[in-house]
Formats: C-alpha cells, sequence, structure tokens
C-alpha cells in the first residue's frame, strides 16, 4: 500500500513525513473547534478534511519528493464539496479553494478569478 503525505521534510527517507490522512483528520478537528462557538460544527469538520484532498494524487506526491513542479491541490476538495453537499457545497467550495490562494469571485468579473473558473 502507497502511503500518501501532506507535508514534507529534508528527510529523504521519509520518517517524519506527515501522512495525509493525519493532516486532513487534525484539520478537520481543529476547524470543528474554532466553528463551535457559531454552532458551524460540522461545516467546519467537513472542510477541513476535504481542503488537501487532491494532494492525494501521485503528481502531490512528486512534488514533494521535488520531482513535479507547484500544482493545485485544493480545486479536488471544492469539486466534492459541489458534487456531494448541493448548495451548501458552494459555502465549503469557497473556503476550500481559496485556503491558499485565497477566496474567489462569486461572478467572472475584473480582479480575482471566479470560483467557477477554478472548478473548471
Amino acid at each position: 500500500m502507497t502511503a500518501f503525505y501532506a507535508h514534507s521534510t529534508e528527510r529523504a527517507d521519509q520518517s517524519d513525513w506527515q501522512r495525509l490522512s493525519d493532516h486532513l483528520q487534525a484539520v478537520g478537528e481543529r476547524a470543528a473547534l474554532n466553528a463551535e462557538p457559531f454552532g458551524g460544527e460540522v461545516m467546519a469538520r467537513v472542510a477541513g478534511l476535504l481542503h488537501d484532498l487532491g494532494k492525494y494524487t501521485d503528481e502531490f506526491q512528486r512534488r514533494l519528493r521535488g520531482e513535479f513542479p507547484k500544482m493545485d491541490h485544493a480545486t479536488w476538495g471544492a469539486k466534492v464539496a459541489l458534487e456531494r453537499f448541493g448548495p451548501l457545497g458552494w459555502l465549503l467550495a469557497y473556503g476550500i479553494a481559496g485556503h491558499h490562494a485565497g477566496l474567489a469571485n462569486g461572478k467572472g468579473v475584473e480582479g480575482r478569478t471566479s470560483l467557477q473558473d477554478r472548478l473548471a
């Protein structure tokens, strides 16, 4: 079974690399705790679990080893949110797609790229 990682270090033996499943669970739990004061735990947990889903690709794993250029890993989770959660998926998708690049515009107007363009 192939191990998937979220983050790498200088160690070539990968002994201290963070496993992707551990990272997603930790971010989901942290997000849920932060959202507790306003009752958003479930959505925040889901967003945390989906935010780095695109790291489950051979290309991203090669990137961690320095064998592949920088790539978008957030759009995959945004697409899954839209497929699985209907109208609420749009709220999740904005946060997931923007967790490194910044929040997208709602429509394709000047300035930032729209979410629809990112998802395409």
